[in-house]
């Protein structure tokens, strides 16, 4: 989660060098700032909730694969 610290030229910085290490480390890093988290969490959520899913249906579509199902809250 982003906030306002985050649009300084040295944390944006640090931000990217922070963000390379975990992607060479086989992570995605998904960005939100503070005011979608603090005034559109259903946004965030939903976002979240079908990213996963898309990850999911793409690494089990394959033969011999099932793909699960995501439940919804």
């Amino acid at each position: 989660v982003d906030g306002i610290t985050h649009q300084w030229e040295e944390t944006i910085r640090k931000d990217e060098f922070r963000q390379k290490a975990l992607e060479a480390a086989g992570f995605t890093v998904l960005r939100f700032n503070d005011e979608e988290v603090l005034n559109n969490i259903q946004v965030v959520y939903n976002y979240l909730e079908d990213w996963i899913e898309r990850r999911l249906i793409r690494r089990f579509d394959r033969p011999g694969w099932s793909t699960p199902r995501v439940k919804s809250h």
